[in-house]
């Protein structure tokens, strides 16, 4: 009897442990009820071809409260790296990191939430420079890896002019141009990392078209139609892989995050999300893939703050830091 109860003990032990296991390095949970679960072994190629010496990099986020303050995560401690506490013109909007030039672009106001001054902020030294006076407050605002241009959608009622409009400029020029028309929403625009095109999303009923805008030919080109399912962020870390984030389209609560080759159109799951929606997916030279989770009422933006996840692609190991607006990328 002894035997047997010694034997059942141990045979309790490894369930336990095994299940502890499983726990901490293939789901992460959290307070929130959201959670995490790393679903493949697929690495992505960096951009680098020697990202092996590439140092460990910094990952940039935003906090909104009293005021909007921007931090940086580094070797797991938080470094408040700027805010807008003491500014007269508060931030409005930001857009993503531009990790060439350590730098963010910014629209700030004083009291106005649909106009105000179009900035760059640099992220080392805290300087600003002023890139334009009356800069309409765009659906969505992303920058190149080299500052050299940005991108935004903007919404029109007139009649005439009805629908969204995909825009790019050069920072040097401050003339937009017009990328893509449509009648439906353009959701989440982001640069390859050579700046020459930009993806974007667009939803008809049930299905999401993933496209690519050619800045030299003008053209733009589906990369794949994801029938069933509705795209709510894009990103495009390397040449090769641009990632999204995935979901049904009845399901708000519950998703995937993917890579997607541009030139195949071939998918690729990475890990899989509960709980809310996933946005600001931004992936390191390292294989370090950042996200927020969270329920957002409408569509992905920095009004509602989530959990942050960093999930290591080599290991497969999960983190989480604190609640954030949003993720504006990673610094090496």
């Amino acid at each position: 009897m002894p035997q047997k109860i010694i034997t059942i003990i141990l045979g309790i032990a490894v369930v336990t442990a095994l299940a502890w296991y499983i726990n901490k390095n293939y789901i992460t949970t959290t307070s929130s009820g959201t959670s995490v679960k790393v679903t493949t072994n697929h690495l992505i190629t960096p951009t680098s071809s020697n990202s092996s010496a590439q140092p460990s990099s910094d990952l940039l986020y935003v906090t909104i409260g009293s005021a909007t303050q921007i931090f940086k995560n580094e070797n797991g401690s938080d470094k408040k790296v700027f805010t807008d506490a003491d500014e007269t013109n508060k931030i409005i909007m930001l857009s993503n990191l531009a990790p060439e030039a350590n730098e963010v672009l910014a629209i700030t106001s004083a009291d106005s939430k649909k106009v105000g001054q179009l900035i760059s902020i640099d992220l080392a030294t805290a300087k600003e420079k002023k890139i334009s006076d009356n800069f309409s407050v765009p659906e969505n605002l992303a920058i190149a890896a080299d500052a050299s241009k940005l991108t935004f959608t903007s919404f029109s009622n007139v009649e005439a002019n009805y629908g969204f409009t995909l825009y790019y400029e050069n920072l040097s020029d401050n003339l937009p141009k017009t990328a893509v028309s449509s009648q439906v929403e353009i959701i989440s625009p982001a640069f390859s990392p050579d700046a020459s095109k930009i993806a974007y999303a667009i939803t008809t009923g049930t299905n999401t078209d993933l496209n690519t805008f050619s800045i030299a030919s003008g053209k733009a080109d589906k990369v794949i139609t994801l029938n069933g399912n509705v795209l709510d962020w894009v990103s495009w870390p390397t040449s090769d892989s641009i990632i999204i984030s995935k979901r049904k389209a009845s399901n708000n609560n519950a998703g995937e995050i993917d890579t997607v080759n541009p030139n195949t159109g071939s998918v690729t799951e990475i890990a899989e999300f509960n709980g809310g929606r996933a946005g600001f997916v931004e992936l390191d030279s390292q294989n370090k893939l950042a996200f927020i989770v969270a329920q957002y009422n409408t569509k992905v933006n920095s009004l509602t703050a989530g959990q942050i996840y960093i999930v290591d692609l080599n290991s497969k190991q999960k983190s989480t830091l604190e609640k954030a607006s949003q993720i504006l990328g990673w610094l090496n």
